[in-house]
């Protein structure tokens, strides 16, 4: 899980059109290789995206009815961004 996402993604990307997420994610992910990659931070940019395997996800704002669920079962790690309504 990490609050800044992981740059060049669909999910760091700001209203002008600019891709603002970190580059230190980025390459943690790109290492390590974890399944899945939570993050928020950039509101608008509500996306599934991957890097390699690792899903990356962010759910925008809560308040707008989304979030993530992440299912861990025998088949292995899924995250979906789901809604409220």
């Amino acid at each position: 899980m990490s609050h800044t996402p992981p740059k060049d993604t669909a999910t760091d990307i700001v209203r002008s059109g600019m891709h603002v997420g970190s580059q230190t994610v980025r390459d943690f992910i790109l290492k390590h290789k974890p399944h899945v990659c939570i993050t928020g931070h950039i509101h608008e940019s509500r996306a599934r995206d991957k890097i390699g395997d690792t899903v990356v996800v962010n759910a925008g704002m809560f308040r707008d009815g989304w979030y993530i669920e992440v299912v861990i079962d025998k088949n292995g790690v899924s995250a979906v961004l789901k809604s409220v309504a």
